[in-house]
């Protein structure tokens, strides 16, 4: 620690000053003020303690003398005060804290034991870093879909909220660097960027420590999604207890096949097929239906990790068979009549009456 001692008019300080009761010198006695506690580097508006001694030369504790600390470039240009202690027993304590508006940079601690009557002043004066912190805001999506571009914004400060400007920002995705930009004046940035690959990808801004500023980093995890699409295929209509096919593909947004994929076909209420893509993301499904009406077939493949869930649908309309019977003669002479009669019924054998 740095210590000096003060020296009154005259070199002063030769006879000393007894400390006996009643016994007091006629001349002030010098002191030599130590700083024994306080950090080599500290922040803005935090507390920090700094304690110390005052002793005369001869190394004799001196009570009831005022202590005031200042924080200066050196002790011949003064210094801002951030604090006083009065001494007890020769030592002396105080909690202080740099101003907030105090300029970063190299400082020296100064104490001071202030001269009275009795005793001339003293100082020491260790050095002191003032430094800042550094917030780092960042905001983007926390999903978006592959080659889309997404949009991240941000702000670094320093530990009373002003901006930082002209810093340089770097920015990695899953620990690869992409880029770097500059804060505005006002200290913010803003950066986009496409994911190629479906999956979960970390976003990570990092700033270097600088001019008495500590570096700081901030990240994002965001998910990089892959959205489909089927393309489905289905009769627009077969009769009742006729064999048909539904065929299907299912790809991604970028048209590439999605292979070995659980794809869901239902067909009304009464069909439902679970299949597999192959490795043309294609899959298919054959069934009959034995009661008329209109159907809807609908494939359906759920989310799967960061590939996205999809439909597609289509109508089918089931027609009840008819058969016709005929009845007649076989055979009819050349120029002669003959009678025909027929019936019209459903697979069943259900007539069908016969329409206006």
């Amino acid at each position: 620690m740095g210590e000096a001692t003060g020296t009154g008019p005259g070199g002063g300080g030769s006879g000393g000053f007894g400390f006996g009761a009643g016994e007091p010198e006629e001349l002030p006695q010098d002191t030599v003020t130590t700083i024994t506690q306080s950090p080599a580097e500290t922040r803005r508006e935090r507390p920090l303690t700094v304690a110390g001694t005052v002793e005369t030369v001869s190394g004799r504790p001196v009570s009831d003398i005022k202590v005031e600390i200042y924080v200066n470039e050196t002790k011949e240009h003064g210094g801002t005060l951030i604090g006083t202690a009065v001494t007890l027993s020769g030592r002396w304590s105080a909690e202080v804290r740099i101003p907030r508006d105090m300029e970063l940079g190299a400082y020296q601690l100064l104490a001071r034991a202030v001269e009275n009557d009795h005793f001339y002043e003293s100082w020491s004066d260790p050095d002191i870093t003032v430094y800042s912190g550094s917030g780092l805001e960042l905001t983007g999506p926390t999903r978006v879909p592959v080659d889309d571009e997404a949009a991240f914004v941000g702000r670094l400060s320093d530990d009373s909220g002003q901006g930082l400007e002209n810093r340089e920002m770097v920015i990695a995705v899953d620990g690869t660097v992409t880029d770097s930009i500059i804060t505005s004046p006002q200290g913010t940035f803003a950066f986009t960027l496409i994911f190629s690959e479906p999956g979960h990808h970390w976003v990570n801004v990092e700033v270097a420590e600088m001019d008495f500023i500590l570096g700081n980093s901030a990240r994002i995890g965001v998910e990089a999604t892959l959205p489909t699409k089927i393309n489905l295929e289905a009769p627009v209509s077969v009769e009742t207890g006729e064999e048909f096919r539904v065929t299907g593909t299912l790809f991604g947004v970028r048209g590439e096949p999605l292979a070995d994929r659980s794809v869901v076909v239902s067909i009304g209420e009464s069909l439902k097929r679970h299949r597999f893509t192959d490795d043309d993301g294609a899959f298919e499904v054959q069934g009959s239906l034995g009661i008329p009406g209109v159907y809807s077939v609908r494939a359906e493949f759920e989310r799967d990790d960061w590939v996205l869930a999809s439909t597609a649908t289509a109508g089918l309309v089931v027609r009840e068979r008819a058969l016709l019977t005929l009845d007649g003669p076989s055979t009819i002479e050349l120029g002669s009549g003959g009678m025909f009669t027929g019936l019209l019924t459903t697979a069943a054998g259900v007539s069908i009456p016969q329409s206006a």
